[in-house]
């Protein structure tokens, strides 16, 4: 237990400095030497519980920051740790119980790593911008969605066909289903970027090959058509994402946008009022406001 207290140190001290990305691979660091290590047995111990209720806060804190989205997924692993850690210490809850949930979280923290090593690389350090122009989402499989504005100089036509090149080789039939979050990736990398039509074209491709994850497909259409403003097929492909499992929240969200597009584009009352009413007709328990002028 020795190496995982020094690494829980070391993690101390960076998450104090909320330097996210080096505290999040501390983090990452010290739980494979407490689940995968047998050079020492794991005692249950109140210095272990003051670990891990440490990284459990960080994780909760960590993903409240712009650049990640919270969903269902997250918010179950962080509301599990943190019901076994409070049974624990009131000696109502098993110690395989609260192995179980430190292993949920130790995977959640994993994917949190694979998606700020991917937010590194496109050079937008976790925790500095109010308004990041990425955001991910981490989803249960590890897989994740990208969600952000376009890049104002985008792609050029040479590098989104050497983009498309690489996507159809993860594509292959040989492909497993472990690329697919290096698909979705590079889906979303051609669309922020503007290769729009050849983000499209990745995003059916995915959904043929991968049904599952028609939801996530959908969602990426939604947004290529919406960044061509071609903003009722965008509401389309969003309601398709919704009945394919998207969560109603992000799909309102992104209907809503559309919406208030298409709003923005007319300059009859009646056909402003006629998306005020399409959004509240489909997402009853949503109160969104919309500017008609």
């Amino acid at each position: 237990m020795e190496r995982f207290y020094t690494q829980i140190k070391k993690f101390d001290q960076l998450a104090e400095q909320e330097d996210w990305y080096a505290a999040l691979c501390a983090g990452q660091d010290a739980f494979e030497i407490l689940l995968y290590s047998d050079d020492e047995p794991v005692l249950v111990e109140p210095a272990l519980i003051g670990a891990i209720d440490r990284l459990q806060r960080f994780i909760g804190q960590l993903v409240q920051l712009p650049e990640i989205e919270q969903n269902e997924y997250v918010e179950e692993v962080l509301a599990e740790m943190k019901a076994e850690l409070s049974a624990y210490i009131a000696d109502e809850s098993e110690a395989e119980d609260l192995g179980m949930a430190i292993v949920e979280l130790a995977r959640l923290t994993h994917y949190l790593k694979g998606a700020a090593d991917y937010l590194k690389l496109e050079e937008l350090p976790l925790g500095q911008e109010e308004e990041p122009k990425l955001i991910i989402a981490v989803q249960e499989d590890g897989s994740m969605q990208l969600y952000g504005r376009m890049a104002e100089g985008g792609l050029s036509p040479e590098e989104a066909q050497a983009m498309m090149q690489r996507f159809q080789q993860l594509l292959s039939p040989e492909a497993e289903e472990s690329d697919l979050s290096q698909l979705l990736n590079l889906a979303a990398q051609l669309m922020v970027k503007g290769a729009l039509e050849e983000a499209k074209q990745a995003y059916w491709q995915i959904q043929e090959q991968y049904p599952d994850y028609q939801a996530q497909c959908q969602t990426g259409l939604g947004a290529c058509a919406y960044y061509q403003e071609n903003f009722e097929q965008a509401i389309e492909h969003y309601l398709l994402a919704l009945e394919a499992g998207e969560s109603e929240d992000r799909c309102a969200y992104n209907v809503s946008e559309s919406c208030q597009a298409l709003i923005f584009a007319s300059n009859d009352r009646n056909e402003k009022m006629k998306w005020v009413y399409f959004f509240k007709e489909h997402f009853p328990e949503i109160d969104q406001e919309f500017e008609l002028d």
